[in-house]
C-alpha cells in the first residue's frame, strides 16, 4: 500500500493516507479484478530458494531464525540485494542484518550462474542479481 501512496503522489499528484492506499488496494484485489489476488501472491522466500537452487527450509532456518516466519523478511531480503539500506519507513537496516543476508545467499546458493554475481554485488547490491533472485516471469495474453 505504501507504493501505491507514493505512485499516486508521484504519477497523479493525488494524496492518499495509508489507510486509503490500502483501501483502495484491497478493494482493487477484491472486487474490481478478484483474479489479481493470486497473480500478486508471491513467497518471496519460495522463489529465493528456488533460483537459488536450495530449499526454501534451508532459507527460513538461514534469514529468520527464530523469528516468525513472515514474507516480510522475505521482502527485507530483496530490498537489500537491490541495495537498499532502509526500510520503507526510512529504518536503516542493521549493518549486522546486511551482512547476515550477503553470507546466508553466499553459503546457500547452488546454482552456479549466480555465483560470480552474488559475490560482486556482496554488500552493495544488484538490480539485476534483484531481478534473477526475486523477478518473476510473466505472460500475458497481448505478449
Amino acid at each position: 500500500a505504501l507504493a501505491l501512496k507514493d505512485y499516486a503522489l508521484s504519477a497523479f499528484n493525488v494524496v492518499l493516507t495509508l489507510e486509503e492506499a490500502q483501501d483502495l488496494r484491497e478493494r482493487l484485489i477484491r472486487q474490481v479484478y478478484p483474479e489479481l489476488s493470486l497473480y500478486l501472491y508471491e513467497d518471496p522466500m519460495e522463489l529465493l530458494a528456488s533460483r537459488l537452487q536450495t530449499s526454501a527450509e534451508s532459507c527460513w532456518r538461514r534469514f529468520a531464525r527464530k523469528r516468525e516466519r513472515h514474507p516480510s523478511i522475505g521482502l527485507a531480503i530483496r530490498n537489500i540485494v537491490m541495495g537498499k539500506t532502509h526500510r520503507s519507513d526510512g529504518t536503516p537496516y542493521k549493518k549486522q542484518w546486511i551482512s547476515c543476508i550477503w553470507r546466508g545467499l553466499q553459503q546457500l546458493n547452488r546454482n552456479p550462474e549466480l555465483k560470480a554475481l552474488i559475490d560482486s554485488s556482496f554488500m552493495v547490491g544488484s538490480e539485476i542479481l534483484a531481478t534473477k533472485l526475486f523477478g518473476n516471469r510473466v505472460s500475458t495474453v497481448t505478449g
